[in-house]
């Protein structure tokens, strides 16, 4: 019976992030299908030379409507057919909050590592890889240029990312085989393959798997994607207000100031209810 259970709880794992690929594949090929249909309407409306256009500013207005439509329609799923949840988890009365500002503080001095290693628009914005990519920095620029539309969008595929990857597909792995450090561990290494594909900097992929392994174990701990959606979109808060600007290593001081003391007290908060195999 354990065994049945176990590969059935894999085979929902399995299918939460299959699905959740699909979905996403299909919104960015509908909005790579629209950028073209739409500049084409834009030109005729106008009654402008085809081409006239730009193509780049049509497509981040695209992409970012498909990007809103592709979360929509996953949270719509995995709320509505139950696979993940916005449950307080395991965190006791009166602890939600406290846990919710020492996530957003840890998450604060992520930001502000993350901003000092890479600031994609900042006047020394080169990394270890070398100059950024011209379309990055373009695409950063208009991003940080539309603050009233990038931020919530941000904020809403990290939302949407948490309770799909943690809410959904980890909660499962948890389900199957509970022994946390081992399937975190596991699950930290699969993302820092898929952070390879678009992080240029290596040291931007270890901080984004050591980011990935922290909220794993804080949603072992507390079985709750609340903590985490608030951290990480607050994230995005504090990297826009820093990106642009030249920061210094102190900035790295400033993170782990923030980070390690609130991480110490967050560990302990949580392992007063974290589960026990």
């Amino acid at each position: 019976m354990h065994t049945k259970s176990g590969a059935k709880e894999m085979k929902k794992a399995l299918l939460y992030l299959l699905l959740a690929l699909g979905i996403t594949i299909a919104g960015l090929l509908l909005g790579g299908a629209l950028v073209g249909f739409v500049t084409g309407f834009i030109d005729g409306y106008r009654e402008n030379h085809p081409g006239t256009t730009n193509p780049e500013h049509v497509m981040y207005y695209v992409m970012g409507a498909s990007f809103v439509l592709i979360c929509v329609v996953l949270q719509l799923v995995f709320l509505k057919r139950g696979f993940a949840s916005y449950s307080r988890g395991l965190i006791p009365q009166g602890q939600l909050w406290k846990l919710i500002v020492l996530t957003m503080m840890v998450m604060s001095g992520m930001a502000m590592i993350y901003l000092t290693i890479h600031n994609p628009i900042a006047e020394t914005a080169s990394t270890l890889m070398g100059e950024p990519d011209k379309e990055n920095l373009l695409l950063h620029l208009w991003l940080y240029g539309h603050p009233w539309c990038s931020i919530p969008l941000y904020a809403l595929l990290e939302v949407t990312g948490d309770l799909v990857l943690f809410g959904g597909v980890l909660r499962a792995l948890l389900e199957w085989k509970h022994r946390p450090m081992l399937v975190i561990g596991i699950s930290t290494l699969v993302m820092g393959g898929v952070f390879w594909l678009f992080a240029e900097n290596p040291l931007l992929i270890c901080l984004s798997m050591v980011m990935f392994m922290i909220e794993g174990w804080i949603y072992e701990c507390t079985r709750s994607v609340i903590p985490l959606a608030c951290g990480d979109a607050f994230f995005w808060i504090v990297a826009f207000l820093l990106m642009g600007k030249d920061l210094s290593s102190w900035y790295y001081l400033g993170g782990f100031v923030l980070i390690l003391p609130s991480l110490f007290y967050l560990i302990k908060v949580t392992d007063l209810f974290k589960p026990i195999d």
